[in-house]
C-alpha cells in the first residue's frame, strides 16, 4: 500500500512538526520489474537530550491502515478524502497492472481528472521505465501538470526516483537534477543509483557542470547524515560509484582540494576505491601536471590488489605550441611563453608598458562596441574596436584561422559573435555550401523551432564564417556547427570549455578571453589543467608546424603575471585598505612595499546643502571637516509648504517639486539646478561641474539653461572656430546627428555635457574647452571624476542617490570623495565649493536621520577595496 504524505512546504526541506519523526514508507509500493526501492524520510527531531525520539507520526492498526496521532489524515493533508477522485482509477489500474502502459496513458490523457495517488504513481514508475523517449516526455508531462496544480505530494519516491534516472541515462541532465532537488525540498532521499546518474552526467558537462555535481553530491550526503541510524536510509548512502562520479568532477576541473576531501570520505561511507577511481586520479594528476604522481598511484594500485592497470603517457606534443599575451585595451602580441617552455621575461614587461591610461569612459568604435574594458574581452582603447575584434581580425590577417574563442559564459559567446559584423571569412562558393548544409539540417526541425531567435541568428553568422557553440544550442545546431568546423567552412569559432572535452576538432589557434570564471560563489583563476586541456586544441597535427594560444590579460590580472624584478606605483586617492593592498603585494612578488599616504588638502573644501524648493545656501560642514548642526536644521525649516502644483517658471520649466531629480524649483520659481548655477555665476564661483547620474538628466538641465550665457563674443567665436575644425573628423552624415546640432548653441554659451553616450569627438572637444575655461558650466555623470584630471572650482550634486542596478541607494562615501575631490584648483582657489541638493522626499521624514547619513557620506571613508584576484 501507499501512504499518502502531506503536501511539501515551501520554507523548508521538513515538515513543520517538532515532537514526532517521520517515516513515509513510500517504497510500499513495489513492481516485479523494479528492483529499486526509494525511500522519503525527515530526519527525527532531537531531544533536549540530543537523542532523537522514537514516536512515529503514522502508526500501524491491527486492520493495516495508518492512523495519524494528530487526528485525520484528511485534515493533515488539508483536503478531503473527496479530492482524491476514484473514477476509472481502477480500470486504469488494470491496465497497469497487466503491463499495458500505452493503453493506460491514452485512457488517462482521456480522462478529465486526476487518477488518484497510487495510479499516478505506478504510471510515471512504468513511463520512466520504458526505453522509448516518448515515454520519457509522457512522464514528464504528468510531473509538470502535477507542478503547476500543486499536486505534486500524489507522486511516491519511487516513481520521482525512476524519472530522475530515466531523464539522465537519456541525456536530460538538467531535468534529472532539478527532479532530484525538488524530492529533496518535499523531504525525500532518491535511492542512490538514481542520484549517482545525475551526479555522473553533470560531471562530464562542461561550464558549471562539474561544480553542480560537486554540491548536489554534498547536498544528498549532508542530508543522509541526519539520521543517526543509517538503516533508515541504506538505499540513499553513497557508494562507490557515486564517489567516482563525484571524483571525476573534480578532476574535470582540476581541483585537487575538493578531491582530496572527497577521497578521504570514502572510508566514512565503508566505500573502498575501484580501478576507476584510481583511473580518476591518474586523470586529475595529468590535469593539473603533477604526472610524476602518477608512479605513486599506481603503486597504490598494486598494494591495494586491484586489478594492474598499465600507464603508458608522454609530454612530447607533436605540434608545439607557443604562448602569447595580448594587453586588453593595448595592441599587439607578445610571445610570453615559447614552444621551448622558456618564459620570455622581456617580453611580458614590455606588454606591461603597453597598456593605456586609464580613462573616464569608452569610446564608441567603428563597429559599434564600446572600447572601455569593463566587459570580459570586450574592451578596446581610445575609440578602438573592440579587444575581441582585432584579435580576430589580426588572426586573420596572418592567416592563422581557423580558431577558437574561449570563453566562460554562453553570454559572452554569443555577444563576441555578434560583435563581428563587419568581418566576412568565405568565399560566395562557400556561402553556398553553407547554406545548402544549414537547410538540410533545419528539416530535423519543426516550423515552430526555424522560428526561434537562436536559429535565425546562426545563418548570417555561419555564412560569414562565425560560429558559437555551447551546451545552450539545440543538439541540431551543434552538430551542424561541429561538421563545418571540421569541413572548414567555420574559421572563427566562439565556444565555452565545453568544445574541449571529448571533441577532437582542433584549430591553428586558440584565445582566451579571459583567465577566470565563475564557479558558481566567486570568480577564479581557471586551473592548470583548464588550460592545458583547451590550449591543447591548438595546433593540427600533421598541418601546422606549431600552435598558437593567445591569453587576453586586463591590468589588473598583469599584477599577478609580473616578474619579481618589476618595480611596481600604485597612485589612489580613495583606497581606505591600502596596507592590506600592500601586504597582497608582498605576499605575490616576495618584495617589500611601502604605504606612503596623507590627509592633508591643499586647497579645503567647504560642504554647502541646498534645500530643493527653498533657498539659499547652509554650509553644513567646514574646510575643518566639522559639522554645523545650527546650519543645517536652519537648512531644514526653509522647505516650503508642499503645493499641488508647481506653476511654470521664466525660463519654461516647471517650478513643482515633483518633477525629475534636481529640476523642482519652489513658489513657482525657476527650477533648482537653473537656481543654483546663476547664483554660482553671480558669485563667480565658476568654472562648476554638475554630476547628475543619468545621461537623461545631465541633458535636460544643460537645455533649461535656455537664458543664461557666460561666454564674451570673442569667446564664442573661439568655441565655433574649435567646433567647426572638430567636425571635420566626422562624415556628412554624422553631422547632421541631433547630438551634433544641439550641442553648437550650448558651448558657445559657456554650457556642455559630458556623458558616454556621447561620440568620442564630441567628448574630447568638451574635454578641451573645459580646460581652456571656455565652458563654464558642465553638466557630467560620475564617469568624468574618473581618471580625468580637470578640477573646478565648484562642484553640484544633483542628488545623494543613485541607481545602481538592482535599487536606488545612497552614493557612498568613496564615490562621494571622488567626486568632490574635482571641487578647489591647487594654485588658483583658496578654497574648493561642493554643494548638495536635498529634496524633498529626503527631508519628509525626521525619523529617516538624513543629517547621518550626509554626515556619514561627506565625512565618512573611502569604500573597502575587495581584492578579487587575491
Amino acid at each position: 500500500m501507499n501512504i499518502l504524505r502531506p503536501p511539501p512546504t515551501s520554507s523548508s526541506s521538513f515538515p513543520p512538526y517538532t515532537n514526532s519523526a517521520i517515516v513515509t514508507a513510500a517504497a510500499a509500493f513495489t513492481t516485479t520489474h523494479n528492483p529499486i526501492s526509494l525511500c522519503s524520510i525527515n530526519p527525527p527531531p532531537f531531544t533536549a537530550a540530543g537523542l532523537p525520539t522514537r514516536r512515529h507520526f503514522f502508526e500501524r492498526s491491527a486492520s493495516g491502515t495508518a492512523n495519524s496521532s494528530a487526528g485525520d489524515l484528511s485534515s493533515f493533508l488539508g483536503s478531503s478524502p473527496e479530492a482524491y477522485s476514484t473514477h476509472n482509477d481502477q480500470e486504469l489500474l488494470s491496465l497497469l497492472r497487466s503491463r499495458r502502459t500505452d493503453e493506460a496513458w491514452a485512457k488517462y490523457v482521456q480522462s478529465t481528472h486526476l487518477p488518484g495517488p497510487t495510479c499516478l504513481s505506478r504510471l510515471v514508475s512504468q513511463l520512466s521505465y520504458q526505453s522509448k523517449p516518448e515515454s520519457l516526455t509522457r512522464a514528464q508531462s504528468i510531473l509538470t501538470r502535477l507542478r503547476n496544480e500543486r499536486q505534486l505530494h500524489r507522486l511516491d519516491a519511487n516513481s520521482l526516483g525512476l524519472l530522475a534516472m530515466a531523464a539522465a541515462k537519456s541525456g536530460q541532465t538538467l531535468y534529472a537534477v532539478s527532479v532530484i532537488k525538488s524530492m529533496l525540498r518535499s523531504g525525500y532521499l532518491p535511492h542512490v543509483k538514481a542520484w549517482t546518474a545525475a551526479v555522473a552526467n553533470l560531471s562530464a558537462a562542461g561550464d558549471d557542470g562539474p561544480e553542480e555535481s560537486i554540491k548536489l553530491f554534498t547536498a544528498i550526503t549532508r542530508r543522509v547524515r541526519r539520521f543517526g541510524d543509517q538503516s533508515l536510509v541504506a538505499q540513499s548512502r553513497p557508494d562507490t560509484a557515486a564517489f567516482n562520479a563525484v571524483l571525476n568532477a573534480c578532476a574535470n576541473i582540476g581541483d585537487t582540494e575538493k578531491y582530496s576531501k572527497l577521497f578521504g570520505e570514502m572510508s566514512e561511507w565503508d566505500c573502498e576505491p575501484d580501478v576507476l577511481t584510481y583511473n580518476v586520479m591518474i586523470k586529475l594528476c595529468a590535469r593539473v601536471g603533477r604526472k610524476e604522481l602518477i608512479v605513486f598511484v599506481v603503486e597504490r594500485i598494486i598494494e591495494k590488489g586491484v586489478k594492474p592497470c598499465h600507464v603508458v603517457y608522454t609530454d612530447f606534443r607533436p605540434t608545439p605550441l607557443q604562448h602569447y599575451a595580448f594587453p586588453m585595451g593595448g595592441s599587439g602580441l607578445y610571445l610570453v611563453v615559447d614552444e621551448n617552455e622558456q618564459f620570455r621575461e622581456a617580453n611580458f614587461i614590455k606588454m606591461h608598458d603597453t597598456f593605456p591610461k586609464p580613462k573616464s569612459e569608452g569610446k564608441k568604435s567603428a563597429n559599434g562596441k564600446s572600447g572601455g574594458r569593463g566587459a570580459k574581452g570586450g574592451g578596446g582603447s581610445g575609440g578602438g574596436d573592440s579587444d575581441v575584434y582585432k584579435i580576430v581580425k589580426m588572426i586573420m590577417e596572418r592567416k592563422f584561422q581557423p580558431v577558437i574563442i574561449f570563453s566562460f559564459s554562453r553570454r559572452e559567446c554569443e555577444n563576441h559573435a555578434l560583435s563581428m559584423s563587419k568581418l566576412d571569412f568565405n568565399t560566395e562558393e562557400e556561402k553556398g555550401t553553407v547554406e545548402e548544409v544549414f537547410n538540410n539540417a533545419m528539416l530535423c526541425l519543426n516550423e515552430e523551432d526555424r522560428s526561434l531567435s537562436a536559429i535565425e541568428m546562426m545563418l548570417p553568422l555561419l555564412q560569414r564564417g562565425i560560429a558559437v557553440h555551447h551546451s545552450g544550442l539545440l543538439p541540431v545546431l551543434k552538430e551542424l556547427v561541429e561538421l563545418l568546423f571540421q569541413e572548414g567552412l567555420v574559421k572563427a569559432l566562439f565556444a565555452t570549455e565545453t568544445f574541449a572535452m571529448g571533441l577532437n576538432m582542433p584549430a591553428k589557434t586558440v584565445v582566451f578571453t579571459a583567465v577566470k570564471k565563475w564557479d558558481g560563489d566567486s570568480h577564479r583563476f581557471i586551473g592548470s589543467g583548464e588550460y592545458i586541456q583547451m590550449s591543447g586544441r591548438a595546433g593540427r597535427r600533421g598541418k601546422d608546424e606549431r600552435g598558437i594560444c593567445i591569453i587576453m590579460i586586463d591590468e589588473q590580472e598583469s599584477i599577478i603575471f609580473l616578474p619579481p624584478a618589476i618595480k611596481m606605483v600604485f597612485l589612489s586617492a580613495t583606497m581606505s585598505n591600502a596596507t592590506e593592498f600592500a601586504e597582497w603585494i608582498c605576499y605575490l612578488h616576495k618584495q617589500p612595499c611601502h604605504v606612503v599616504y596623507t590627509d592633508f588638502r591643499p586647497t579645503p573644501l567647504q560642504h554647502y546643502a541646498f534645500p530643493m524648493g527653498g533657498s539659499g545656501l547652509y554650509l553644513v560642514v567646514d574646510e575643518n571637516e566639522q559639522f554645523r548642526d545650527a546650519n543645517f536644521i536652519k537648512m531644514h525649516d526653509t522647505f516650503p509648504k508642499p503645493k499641488s502644483e508647481g506653476k511654470k517658471s521664466a525660463n519654461g520649466k516647471s517650478g513643482g517639486r515633483g518633477g525629475a531629480k534636481g529640476g523642482g524649483g519652489g513658489g513657482g520659481g525657476d527650477s533648482d539646478v537653473y537656481k543654483i548655477v546663476k547664483m554660482i555665476m553671480e558669485r563667480k564661483f565658476q568654472p562648476v561641474i554638475i554630476f547628475s547620474f543619468s545621461r537623461r538628466e545631465c541633458e535636460n538641465h544643460a537645455l533649461s539653461m535656455s537664458k543664461l550665457d557666460f561666454n564674451t563674443e570673442e569667446e564664442k567665436s573661439t568655441v565655433e572656430e574649435v567646433f567647426n575644425n572638430a567636425m571635420l573628423c566626422l562624415n556628412e552624415e554624422d553631422r547632421s546627428l541631433s547630438a551634433i546640432e544641439m550641442m553648437l548653441p550650448l558651448l558657445q554659451r559657456g554650457i556642455a555635457v559630458h556623458h558616454s553616450g556621447l561620440l568620442p569627438v564630441l567628448k574630447e572637444l568638451v574635454e578641451l574647452l573645459f580646460q581652456e575655461g571656455l565652458v563654464k558650466a558642465l553638466f557630467a555623470t560620475e564617469t568624468f571624476a574618473m581618471g580625468l584630471n580637470m578640477p573646478a572650482k565648484t562642484v553640484v550634486f544633483t542628488a545623494v542617490k543613485k541607481w545602481d542596478g538592482d535599487s536606488h541607494r545612497f552614493i557612498g562615501s568613496g564615490e562621494y570623495i571622488q567626486m568632490s575631490g574635482r571641487a578647489g584648483r591647487r594654485g588658483k582657489d583658496e578654497r574648493g565649493i561642493c554643494i548638495i541638493m536635498i529634496d524633498e522626499q529626503l527631508r519628509s521624514s525626521r525619523n529617516f536621520c538624513i543629517d547621518i547619513v550626509l554626515l556619514c557620506i561627506v565625512l565618512g571613508i573611502a569604500a573597502y577595496l575587495y581584492n578579487v584576484l587575491k
